[in-house]
């Protein structure tokens, strides 16, 4: 080999080193994940969770040590025995869950298991005396159909028909302590133990393999194959192990992960808890006792370790419990004293430049008030009140203006209001606050590059506070200042607007924050105090200006205070408010229409405004960055929100901080640094969230809390599960609470529901309102409808959830009871009088009202005491027939039959009004409340005799 070749190859496997180390370096560096904490405040019972598992409609569930956890994003809804239900479960201590192919989650506590049905909400004890004494480590529901249950002392096959158990696996194993059991993607069952080593069963062969001890004690305490098939085990002594070629049990091939003290590099701990895998990086995910350790280099056993410390967003406890990445790709985090953690993955699209790689004797605030890219890719940063920055992205190197020949002369420079660069004269403008204007000419000599405008240099500056600045189609340069407008030309003839009146106000008591130029060459102003001003005419003329402005008091503009101004590709003219939001010029009223409350967009301020290539509004707001997609019809926008969630500095942005590069590329300023992204570049999440009832509540009084014979009576089924409820007239204040299971970021995820028959239009709600109330419906028959958007802000029209909603009439409004009107309708007037001339007048002194069995008029009058032998004390009902009162002497009560014998036969019975509710007995002669005894409602048939009319 010559000594070329020699140093070539020598020079290549340096750079694949290299390559490789910068890989390393930069993979461990991409690993600085924020951990969100859901606590004891947000619901759960205990901070103590052994297991997170998420079932088939995309709950996720907890497993404590004080009871079973759902949550759906949002809430947390707690299953466990308590004063309120002494005897739910067999135990709090909850270790494992697993669901069935029947909706049932199964749950393993330390005293036995229990089975909750989630179609009808119950909970069933499985009484069986080996599973009773035991505590349920696992829980597994194979593809060929067995129910295995892990225990401490081996594991049985369930059969749920008989209730009976059988051991699983060989004599040898059935007095194992179990830790471990899963089945793989060819179908084995892996069985880990505490002490009694690791174990696979092929059930095509029925053949069980024991695999040589993986550690000193032989210890195999959790398993999870990756998707590569390879099989990884910790050990509860020993650290991590990796078992590639798992099947040949000749050939097999093992690569320990070990622990050790002096190694920040390596594996945290030697107890290993749980292990999994984040698809988004393909990384393998550690619980270890003293944290959680990624591994981010296989072949040099380097991991990535997180520990808890003092910072907001770090890992909430050391004790790593459980780990579970769920159906869409976040991961979940169980800790034993820290509550579960949750961590996204997906690298965002957003760059995030904080500023924290510069340090400065300046610098202690990295708010960025204003942002430019120049045309050869620098980027200027004004900072707060710590002057500004150039940017040099290809080599990573920062200069700050007084660490810059061309601007040392300057000093200290305080807040930097905006940056713009001329598209003429390729001339920087740099406006500050109280300080004037810095002008940067690049074609000018080093160290003279650099020029300062103040009142002491240039006698058209009045007003030093320059806030915005525009060149127009003309080559004149516009600086909106704190009192005014004042322009220079482009042969540097500065000139003065502020003797100009917009109206009767002179244009010197506005602040000038925002300026564009229109496509007739008319100037647009937003001021903060005074709405917006359009400016026409030749401003080297002598009054030649004309003044126009738009604020509320005109009713032209729905807030005075006015941040930012942007004509679009179309040439709309947006602007945006401080508390008004967005809105829209409309050239035929001359007016500005606002648009924030109609689009339903977040927040109440718009402080800059950008566009990409395909036409889209990204406009920085008090809430996070906005994309507001515009289709021909204004009134069919929609939007996405943007917040810290996805990668953005902060929820809040600066005013005017934003702009667009030549590349499309956009930057966004705030109070923590500034985002950059290519719009053309985002991919929009197409997938939706499942959306499910999470709760039915009559009069506040949720689903759980009622009597179990008032649930049978709305529905067999629970709320999630339920396509139907049927409700009595007393029963009509409701509602129904709902929630789409999207956990990346639950909050941007809007809501639409209607009542059919009662809504037409879609009412439309956010994850803060996640319930739709109804009261005092008439009785009949309604379609609730419910759908979801996923955090793109794009509707599910696809999946619309319906529940039939019946309102039962009151008795006094059934068919049943309109017919016994109909029959007891007394005849006309003319009719009765044909009859006897002593009904005239009957149907006037009937009364109109009805009244119960214990109503009482008055006593027996003296008379009638008389005739009939008895005292006048004897009280008199209104509300009660002969045969109502024979039943009363008759002793009636509930469950008791009474017939009344007399020229015709009436049959009565009396209910409960509790146990009756709205239920309507077909066929029968009345059905009243209170008829025969108080409180209860009266049943009667009757029979006509001879001699009745």
């Amino acid at each position: 080999m010559c000594v070329q070749q020699l140093l070539q190859k020598k020079i290549g496997l340096y750079l694949a080193i290299l390559c490789l180390i910068c890989f390393n370096v930069s993979a461990k560096q991409s690993l600085f994940y924020e951990f969100e904490h859901i606590s004891i405040q947000d619901g759960l019972p205990t901070s103590e969770i052994n297991q997170i598992y998420q079932d088939s409609d995309g709950f996720i569930w907890f497993a404590t040590r004080s009871g079973l956890s759902q949550y759906d994003g949002y809430s947390i809804r707690t299953f466990k025995s308590n004063l309120y239900t002494p005897d739910l479960l067999n135990n709090n201590v909850i270790y494992c869950m697993a669901e069935d192919s029947n909706k049932c989650l199964w749950i393993g506590t330390s005293n036995g298991l229990n089975i909750l049905n989630k179609r009808t909400g119950e909970i069933q004890k499985v009484t069986h005396e080996i599973l009773n004494e035991s505590l349920i480590v696992k829980i597994l529901f194979t593809k060929e159909g067995y129910k295995l249950i892990a225990t401490e002392r081996g594991v049985v096959q369930y059969f749920p028909e008989s209730n009976n158990c059988i051991p699983f696996l060989p004599d040898r194993l059935v007095e194992a302590s179990i830790k471990s059991l899963i089945q793989d993607s060819k179908g084995n069952i892996w069985v880990g133990t505490w002490s009694d080593g690791l174990y696979r069963y092929n059930p095509s062969e029925d053949q069980i393999y024991a695999y040589p001890p993986l550690s000193k004690e032989n210890s195999a305490y959790t398993i999870y194959e990756d998707k590569q098939g390879r099989i990884w085990v910790g050990t509860w002594d020993d650290g991590l192990r990796r078992i590639e070629n798992p099947y040949n049990m000749e050939d097999l091939r093992i690569t320990s992960y070990k622990y050790e003290a002096q190694n920040t590099d390596g594996l945290i701990d030697k107890y290993v808890y749980d292990i999994s895998e984040d698809l988004n990086t393909g990384m393998i995910w550690v619980g270890t006792r003293k944290g959680l350790s990624i591994l981010y280099d296989e072949a040099n056993g380097n991991f990535k370790n997180y520990v808890p410390d003092n910072s907001i967003n770090s890992i909430s406890y050391n004790v790593v419990q459980s780990i579970l990445r769920d159906n869409r790709g976040m991961m979940w985090i169980a800790t034993l004293g820290g509550g579960v953690n949750l961590v996204r993955t997906h690298k965002p699209d957003f760059d995030m430049n904080r500023l924290d790689d510069f340090s400065h004797e300046f610098i202690h605030n990295p708010s960025v008030r204003s942002i430019l890219v120049d045309k050869n890719g620098l980027v200027w940063i004004g900072l707060g009140n710590q002057g500004f920055l150039i940017y040099n992205r290809l080599t990573g190197r920062y200069i700050h203006n007084t660490d810059s020949e061309d601007f040392g002369f300057i000093g200290r420079i305080p807040t930097i209001n905006t940056i713009v660069q001329s598209p003429t004269t390729g001339k920087i403008w740099i406006g500050t606050y109280d300080w004037g204007i810095v002008e940067y000419d690049e074609t000018a000599p080093r160290g003279k590059r650099g020029k300062h405008y103040n009142r002491d240099s240039v006698s058209w500056m009045r007003n030093q506070c320059v806030f915005s600045i525009l060149e127009d189609s003309k080559g004149n340069t516009w600086f909106g200042t704190r009192n005014g407008i004042m322009l220079l030309t482009p042969s540097y003839k500065g000139i003065n607007l502020d003797h100009c009146r917009v109206g009767s106000t002179l244009l010197s008591y506005l602040s000038i924050v925002a300026m564009t130029e229109d496509a007739e060459g008319n100037i647009w102003a937003g001021a903060s105090n005074g709405g917006v001003i359009r400016i026409s005419g030749d401003p080297l003329v002598e009054d030649g200006l004309t003044f126009h402005k738009y604020t509320p008091t005109e009713g032209t503009i729905n807030n005075v205070n006015v941040s930012t101004l942007f004509i679009d590709s179309k040439q709309r003219l947006w602007a945006g408010t401080e508390g008004g939001g967005l809105s829209l010029y409309d050239p035929a009223k001359d007016c500005f229409r606002p648009l924030h409350h109609q689009l339903s967009l977040p927040g109440d301020a718009i402080v800059s405004i950008q566009q990409d290539a395909k036409g889209n509004l990204w406009m920085g707001s008090n809430v996070g960055l906005i994309r507001l997609h515009i289709p021909d019809t204004i009134a069919d926008a929609t939007y996405r929100l943007y917040t810290i969630s996805d990668g953005l500095q902060d929820n809040e942005f600066n005013r005017n901080s934003s702009f667009t590069d030549i590349n499309g590329e956009m930057f966004f300023g705030g109070h923590h640094g500034y985002n950059s992204f290519f719009p053309d570049r985002m991919v929009d999440d197409v997938s939706f969230p499942p959306v499910v009832i999470t709760d039915i509540k009559i009069y506040n009084q949720s689903w759980d809390q009622l009597e179990v014979k008032s649930k049978e009576n709305i529905s067999l089924m629970a709320p999630g599960f339920t396509d139907k409820i049927r409700l009595s007239y007393k029963q009509n204040n409701f509602d129904i609470e709902f929630a789409a299971l999207g956990y990346t970021n639950p909050s941007q995820i809007k809501y639409a529901y209607r009542l059919k028959g009662f809504n037409t239009d879609w009412q439309y709600t956010d994850a803060n309102r996640r319930f739709a109330y109804y009261n005092n419906l008439d009785a009949g028959d309604y379609i609730f409808e419910l759908k979801a958007s996923n955090t793109n802000g794009v509707w599910n029209e696809n999946n619309i959830k319906t529940i039939k909603v019946q309102i039962l009439p009151p008795p006094w409004r059934t068919s049943w009871a309109y017919l016994l009107y109909f029959l007891f309708i007394l005849p006309s007037e003319e009719f009765l009088t044909a009859i006897s001339p002593f009904l005239k007048g009957f149907r006037e002194r009937l009364f109109d009202d009805t009244y119960t069995s214990d109503t009482q008029v008055g006593n027996l009058t003296p008379e009638w005491a008389e005739r009939l032998g008895l005292t006048t004390e004897v009280a008199v009902g209104v509300g009660a027939f002969d045969c109502h009162m024979g039943a009363v002497g008759a002793e009636i009560g509930p469950k008791t039959f009474v017939r009344v014998i007399g020229t015709s036969t009436c049959d009565i019975m009396v209910v409960p009004y509790k146990e009756m509710e709205h239920k309507l007995i077909p066929g029968i002669c009345g059905q009243v409340d209170g008829s025969v005894i108080p409180g209860m409602i009266g049943l009667e048939a009757g029979q006509s005799g001879f001699g009745d009319i």
